[in-house]
């Protein structure tokens, strides 16, 4: 379904590998096959917790933006009106969640597994499903698919099933990231960096040195035998915190990387600095793929970035409201109500901040070319309207329409 339950495909090939090595017979009565452990793959899966920290920050992002969006209900008379329908997309999709519970339920499984199905009960209440299966066996490609053994919380549905456009909802986004390919290579890609970085930082903190040795030392041991255990016991003593270093006649040890190596702590700054700059990029990679300006993955936003808010809301947010809006029109209206104008829509204007102050000069605009009612910019800005508002203007005398167009008729007489 998800990238984190498909998450050892993308490592079947090294497991396979792995596998074939461990079944292989062993060279020689010495060796012996190793076994894969499961902690093997728990190893390779906790690799990828930037990349669900990644996911967590869009699913987190999408969520407020679903859970601030109005849900309209239009009528074919291109009047909006509070139905059930309004009812469930805006306050309670169900017994159990608020509108805004289930929005952010909504948009964790859309993120991270790249898909959600909503499934409507016996009681009109929608509720959005942890797992499921297909009747065939698999998806079909081109037929309304049936789920079964739908997983509600600890619930499974055992004895019922959900037929796609009757009693269920089957959303996908169109590029699913979540692949497992994709990830598999991103991840080999950001592995391999950060070993580089780490190699870069133990090389560049560690301690080499230089050791003179009188020959006469050697004795009768093979030169090879006296290095390895003199190097062994000098080792040794420098991994203790406290310790003596006893050298002899003829021993001079001295430090080679003293002077080039320069302060430990900059080495460990510069390791630091280079797995956050590692860590922004692979937010920035995921900020790329579902369309989201890398200041919303990192929430440095200030309250100038109309640019990036319009950028957010073009390539990310209205994307996946349009599909939302489009899949509950067709679920609970028929052809003939929807070529007659009536829909489910997500009020964009919801979900964006109007400073009303700033926006005075051209509010006035709108208002005295008869472009909207006072109302209907009430609504934009969020406010209650009122009885009376929906009359609209137009001149520097804020004449009404049908004023104007009777004083035209007047001076064409």
């Amino acid at each position: 379904m998800g990238w984190f339950k498909d998450v050892k495909d993308f490592f079947i090939t090294d497991m396979d590998e792995l596998q074939a090595r461990n079944e292989a017979p062993p060279t020689s009565a010495v060796e012996t096959p190793q076994i894969v452990k499961d902690d093997d793959l728990i190893k390779c899966i906790s690799n990828l917790w930037q990349y669900s920290l990644a996911l967590n920050v869009v699913s987190n992002l999408l969520g407020s933006i679903l859970s601030d969006t109005k849900w309209e209900t239009v009528n074919s008379s291109g009047d909006k009106v509070k139905d059930d329908v309004f009812y469930l997309l805006n306050f309670a999709p169900n017994k159990r969640q608020t509108a805004s519970e289930f929005w952010k339920m909504f948009a964790t499984k859309l993120v991270n597994d790249s898909e959600v199905l909503i499934v409507e009960m016996s009681d009109k209440q929608l509720y959005i499903a942890d797992s499921y299966g297909f009747k065939n066996g698999e998806e079909l490609s081109l037929k309304l698919n049936t789920f079964i053994d739908v997983q509600i919380g600890n619930t499974v549905l055992t004895n019922r099933s959900f037929k796609e456009g009757d009693s269920a909802i089957l959303l996908k986004l169109p590029n699913r990231l979540s692949n497992t390919v994709a990830f598999a290579n991103m991840q080999s890609d950001y592995k391999t960096l950060k070993e580089v970085v780490l190699q870069g930082a133990y090389k560049a903190m560690g301690t080499k040195y230089n050791l003179k040795v009188n020959s006469t030392k050697f004795g009768n041991k093979p030169i090879k035998e006296f290095i390895k255990d003199i190097t062994e016991s000098y080792i040794d003593a420098m991994k203790q915190p406290n310790s003596v270093l006893v050298t002899f006649t003829g021993e001079e040890l001295t430090d080679m990387t003293a002077q080039q190596r320069g302060s430990e702590v900059e080495q460990v700054l510069k390791v630091v600095d280079n797995n956050i700059s590692i860590n922004k990029e692979i937010l920035a990679n995921v900020a790329r793929a579902f369309g989201i300006p890398q200041t919303f993955m990192t929430m440095d936003i200030t309250t100038d970035d109309a640019d990036a808010m319009q950028a957010l809301m073009t390539t990310f947010a209205k994307p996946i409201l349009k599909m939302v809006s489009q899949a509950f029109t067709i679920f609970y209206l028929d052809k003939e109500n929807i070529l007659s104008g009536a829909k489910v829509e997500a009020d964009i204007n919801s979900i964006l901040y109007t400073n009303v102050l700033s926006q005075a000069s051209a509010m006035d605009k709108l208002l005295s070319s008869g472009m909207y009612s006072i109302n209907e910019l009430r609504e934009k800005v969020g406010d209650d309207t009122f009885d009376g508002g929906d009359t609209r203007y137009i001149t520097k005398n804020y004449e009404t329409l049908e004023d104007f167009k009777k004083g035209v008729n007047d001076d064409e007489s």
